[in-house]
């Protein structure tokens, strides 16, 4: 496997290849915090894991970002990309799958979001999580940055390209994240509401028919990590570590992170000739 396109990828970018041999599918995490997520998780795909170390949303060098990526597909001719997010990951994988798709129709995308945020820019009230506030704090003096926000900021645009389809959990009983995920355009789209409060809703997947004593300790685990992460902080701000594991226990059976992704691998449609030469025509 080759992965030189990679030594593009801006510096806050960091990243790291787990691959499976044989297979010509790709899954892209893109984390929301700045180290990896689902790490521990094999998801039966080589996989490319993706952490924002600007907590940016990934808008700083976006351009460049979906560049060495686009060179990483094409250079080991996957033919099939699924991203997977959460939160600022979970924006920062429909931004990229949507650039992607537009830039290589003849690849098949999907991006599996949770409670991503759906648009920064314009500036978004209803978004108080800190890194948002930073970010738009810094965009006014910033260009480069206040660029990325106007060219990438609003997701919730109407998909261009019929090559890429996304699928969107979210808790229904959070105002904040419910209003995100409505506002995403109805075509290539499926809302996955999940009977949740909390902004976690990654949680019940890495849950999958775990038995309540499980569930408790990865709670617990993810509410010690809040002292080092002001978003999880504010996140977890309304919730409670009991309420959180019950909501999580209502939610099961809930299919696992490899069920998720090979439901997406197979949703997409198989190589499409017509496709690649309408492409053709389009570049000429």
């Amino acid at each position: 496997m080759s992965a030189t396109a990679l030594a593009g990828l801006p510096r806050q970018i960091k990243h790291a290849v787990r691959q499976v041999r044989g297979r010509r599918d790709l899954v892209v995490v893109v984390s929301s915090r700045p180290r990896f997520e689902l790490g521990s998780v094999d998801l039966q795909h080589t996989t490319l894991d993706l952490a924002d170390l600007d907590r940016s949303y990934y808008l700083r060098g976006a351009g460049r970002t979906a560049r060495s990526l686009a060179g990483f597909i094409q250079e080991n001719s996957f033919q099939r990309v699924c991203f997977i997010g959460a939160s600022k990951g979970g924006f920062g994988a429909l931004m990229l799958s949507r650039e992607l798709a537009e830039a290589l129709p003849r690849v098949q995308f999907s991006a599996i979001a949770f409670s991503p945020q759906t648009r920064l820019w314009p500036k978004n009230e209803g978004l108080g999580f800190p890194s948002y506030a930073a970010l738009i704090a810094e965009a006014k003096h910033n260009r480069r940055l206040a660029a990325s926000l106007e060219r990438f900021g609003d997701q919730r645009r109407p998909l261009a390209s019929d090559s890429v389809r996304w699928r969107v959990y979210y808790g229904s009983k959070n105002a904040g994240d419910t209003a995100e995920a409505e506002g995403l355009p109805t075509g290539g789209v499926t809302l996955a509401p999940l009977p949740m409060s909390s902004h976690s809703t990654l949680l019940p997947v890495l849950c999958s028919r775990l038995e309540p004593e499980q569930i408790r300790r990865i709670v617990q685990a993810h509410h010690g990590a809040k002292s080092a992460d002001a978003d999880l902080a504010f996140n977890l701000l309304s919730s409670n570590q009991e309420q959180l594991v019950n909501e999580i226990a209502a939610t099961q059976p809930v299919p696992s992170f490899n069920e998720i992704v090979s439901e997406a691998f197979d949703a997409m449609p198989g190589p499409n000739p017509w496709r690649r030469l309408m492409a053709r025509f389009a570049r000429a």
